[in-house]
């Protein structure tokens, strides 16, 4: 049986002071580091990490949050969290733009017709990333969409708020869906 080649000895820990932030040895690294702060009213002992240690901030434009009512955006919660992210020279990620839960009722429990829903993810897609032009680096245009084999989603995921267990892009428009949105 051939002998296992001896494992390298590590090379010297990087020494580190109380200011080498997360963000610092990831961007000397080429890399950013994000977070996603849980909740949108977060307070000022969350704030001073975040600020200190991160990049990125990602701002979760959830269709539940954005256009709980049809056609009426409510950016007030994400315009804070990209208002800081600003103020402390983090990019902002946008996550998601469209999602198959965390939908409102008006949209989870509507039976739209295709031209009517592609009607409808059309103005939200271009309503959130319009009202964000030019201050988000980085968006997820639609979010789990494909099951392991590469199928699309039909069904929405156990723990969702959904009061449906159905796909509404998908049963309106077909998978290209996804295409659309993008």
């Amino acid at each position: 049986e051939p002998t296992p080649a001896p494992t390298p000895a590590p090379g010297p820990m990087p020494s580190l002071s109380p200011s080498s932030a997360l963000r610092h040895l990831a961007r000397a690294q080429g890399l950013e580091i994000g977070a996603f702060p849980d909740g949108f009213d977060f307070d000022a002992p969350l704030r001073t990490p975040l600020a200190r240690e991160f990049s990125m901030l990602t701002i979760p434009t959830y269709w539940c949050l954005t256009e709980a009512t049809r056609g009426q955006f409510d950016f007030r919660s994400l315009d804070t969290v990209a208002a800081f992210a600003a103020e402390n020279e983090m990019a902002v990620r946008g996550h998601p733009l469209v999602y198959q839960e965390c939908l409102p009722p008006w949209l989870a429990e509507g039976h739209f017709g295709r031209d009517e829903m592609a009607r409808i993810l059309k103005n939200h897609v271009q309503g959130i990333a319009s009202h964000y032009r030019g201050r988000v680096r980085a968006w997820d245009v639609v979010n789990e969409a494909l099951t392991w084999d590469g199928s699309t989603r039909d069904a929405l995921m156990l723990w969702s708020t959904v009061p449906v267990n159905r796909n509404v892009f998908r049963l309106a428009l077909g998978p290209e869906y996804i295409e659309m949105a993008f």
